[in-house]
């Protein structure tokens, strides 16, 4: 079913990964994206055509997994100082 004032929102993985960053307020260290899967299986009967072994993979929990400074670059690896540098309010004074 598809409804006109449907919106759509994808993101990649390093963009997940500086959400994740932002909305836990972390700021220093390289981190990444850790997605948690479960595989399991078993017969299926669909559209009553016939018993067929059947996989099935669920995504339990997205998450990031601090890591160290990488040797090379790497895009799936993201610094938060660069990306969710920490904001200082420096207070202003009335000489």
């Amino acid at each position: 079913m598809s409804d006109n004032n449907t919106q759509r929102y994808d993101v990649n993985c390093r963009e997940l990964t500086v959400a994740i960053l932002k909305l836990k307020g972390i700021h220093d260290g390289y981190w990444r994206l850790n997605i948690g899967f479960h595989f399991s299986g078993l017969d299926l009967n669909l559209n009553q055509q016939g018993v067929y072994p059947t996989a099935i993979c669920q995504i339990r929990s997205a998450g990031i997994i601090r890591v160290g400074r990488p040797e090379a670059p790497d895009p799936m690896i993201v610094d938060a100082m660069t990306e969710n540098p920490e904001r200082i309010i420096v207070p202003f004074s009335k000489n």
